[in-house]
């Protein structure tokens, strides 16, 4: 999307290159905007809406990432196949970890939700913090280098 539009100031909510930092926001931002939606529509009906969405942002980030680099690192698997095959599996993963966390029967007493839900919201403005910072602004780590392209970074 970001190579058809090819606006820098846009970047942070689209892959700019190839490298893994970039595939995260595949998972990460659609889950925000489900986070949102769920959010208004759920709140009323389940409590746990706020801690289970951001436990799916952080579950999501952690299996591509950790899927990726066994698959990679462990068995030498590698390619477009991999890079959407990781995309499938986070995902998947992501929503059931919302699913099960967001139907957790047991409930807590006001002061211990509210204090998870503070704690899930400043975690996740962190973690908007981070996607778009590193989005502008690329360490020269595996993590953000682009192995297609050989770049750290925009493409162009």
């Amino acid at each position: 999307m970001y190579e058809w539009i090819e606006w820098k100031p846009i970047g942070w909510l689209f892959p700019i290159n190839e490298s893994r930092w970039e595939q995260i926001k595949l998972c990460f931002w659609p889950g925000v905007f489900v986070y949102i939606a769920e959010y208004f529509f759920l709140r009323k009906k389940y409590n746990k809406v706020i801690v289970g969405r951001t436990e799916c942002l952080f579950v999501g980030i952690i299996a591509m990432l950790s899927f990726y680099y066994t698959m990679e690192g462990a068995f030498g698997v590698s390619g477009w196949s991999l890079s959407i095959g990781t995309f499938v599996f986070a995902t998947v993963l992501q929503q059931l970890v919302g699913y099960f966390i967001i139907n957790i029967e047991k409930e807590l007493d006001d002061v211990r939700q509210k204090t998870l839900d503070i704690v899930s919201l400043i975690s996740v403005g962190l973690l908007l913090v981070l996607m778009i910072v590193f989005t502008y602004v690329q360490v020269e780590l595996p993590l953000f280098y682009d192995d297609v392209n050989g770049t750290y970074g925009f493409i162009n």
